[in-house]
């Protein structure tokens, strides 16, 4: 084995629960992924991403922050 004992930091991998969950209650229509939803400035975070410095008047469709929390790692969507 490679690294068999070597800690690793689990890092964006919870995106990927993340987005099927989402994916998951839109099929149910739990979620209209066409929604906008507001990027709120207590849910801009340090990191990676573009959503951070962008306006914070900003709205964006559910599927689109979707796209840029797995497309760019973007913590600010994930939240």
């Amino acid at each position: 084995m490679v690294n068999e004992t070597a800690i690793f930091n689990a890092a964006s991998t919870m995106k990927i629960p993340a987005l099927a969950k989402l994916m998951q209650d839109a099929e149910e229509g739990l979620v209209d992924l066409e929604e906008m939803r507001q990027i709120k400035p207590e849910n801009r975070v340090r990191g990676s991403g573009i959503l951070k410095s962008l306006s914070p008047r900003l709205e964006l469709p559910i599927l689109d922050i979707a796209e840029l929390m797995m497309v760019l790692s973007d913590n600010s969507a994930t939240n």
